[in-house]
């Protein structure tokens, strides 16, 4: 035995419409939101908003370009209930409410053993990306709850959520202070030995920020979160700056003045460099880091590494002086290290 599977549509109880489910799965919508569509038909558009649910009696208000409608579908089965006499909306016989599809339970707005008019709102599902309202269908009292409120019930009740929540807290607190290691450059693995210690600061951000979000909301920790790291930031960058020297070599052969940049300083980026070969005649650097200089200077075998981020740098010679003997400058006054042989 094939089941029909025609739909009756009745809108507004006045006009009646016969689709099949292809019919209806052929129609051209796109969801906006969980209530809102774009719907195209016949290369007209239409904004159509589903503004109530009743998944009890399959009863539908929809607001098409401003024209509110009350949308009643019934399949097959349900005409079949109906010509029996049998219809929920009269017969009032209904011990159990079952979903008629699996979706997410947002909302459980009663208890066991509460009573309960008809109308009063049981829960909210949300499926098919639209939120669902469960009425009462009758006058009585709350039995049993099979659902709980929660993500995905099949993975978390909300039981389990609650028994191992702290540690999914734990867990992940540990994993946001210990990624920041990779902040750090290390030559060795007995490095990462200390890593609890130099990711302490992260430890505790990580806990603050998992408090604010757990008791008030996500955006508090991601606030909390924005304002330490700008605050890191102020303050790293000021002491790295605080630790450059300036100095100012004039002589028969060159004219060095080294600077150090101001973190706020917004002046746009300079360079140039005038070099042949091995020799170096001018190099006026402003905005740029002092790696970026060392990759000018030295592009075909980088054998030195910054010690300090960014320098404004302003060097000429007329004559012009090894590139090597620049660099050996910038490595006694400290500006450069050289690096590892391995």
């Amino acid at each position: 035995l094939k089941m029909n599977n025609t739909l009756k549509v009745s809108v507004n109880k006045e006009h009646n419409f016969d689709f099949t489910e292809d019919q209806m799965l052929a129609v051209d919508a796109v969801s906006l939101d969980q209530k809102n569509f774009h719907v195209l038909h016949n290369n007209t558009s239409y904004q159509a908003e589903v503004v109530s649910t009743d998944f009890i009696n399959k009863t539908y208000t929809v607001v098409v370009n401003n024209n509110e409608y009350v949308v009643s579908i019934a399949n097959h089965l349900d005409q079949l209930i109906k010509e029996m006499g049998f219809e929920v909306g009269k017969a009032k016989i209904v011990n159990a409410i079952k979903a008629p599809m699996p979706g997410l339970i947002l909302e459980i707005n009663v208890t066991v053993g509460q009573e309960v008019q008809e109308g009063d709102n049981l829960l909210i599902l949300e499926a098919m990306k639209m939120e669902n309202s469960f009425d009462s269908p009758r006058a009585g009292v709350i039995k049993s709850i099979a659902v709980e409120k929660g993500i995905m019930k099949n993975i978390f009740s909300e039981s389990s959520w609650n028994k191992y929540f702290f540690v999914l807290v734990y867990i992940s607190t540990i994993s946001f202070a210990l990624i920041h290691i990779t902040n750090y450059k290390f030559n060795s693995y007995f490095f990462l030995l200390l890593a609890p210690f130099l990711t302490i600061s992260q430890f505790v951000s990580g806990f603050i920020m998992t408090y604010l979000r757990v008791r008030f909301n996500f955006w508090m920790g991601f606030a909390f979160h924005a304002l330490w790291n700008f605050s890191a930031i102020i303050f790293t960058a000021q002491d790295s700056l605080a630790e450059v020297k300036e100095i100012q070599i004039k002589n028969d052969q060159f004219q060095l003045e080294i600077k150090k940049k101001s973190f706020f300083n917004s002046v746009d980026k300079e360079m140039i460099h005038t070099a042949n070969t091995d020799t170096i005649y001018q190099l006026e650097s402003k905005g740029f880091k002092l790696k970026n200089i060392l990759n000018m200077m030295d592009s075909t075998a980088i054998k030195y590494e910054p010690v300090v981020e960014y320098i404004d740098i302003k060097f000429t010679s007329e004559k012009g002086i090894l590139t090597d003997s620049l660099l050996y400058i910038l490595e006694k006054e400290g500006y450069i290290e050289k690096q590892n042989a391995n």
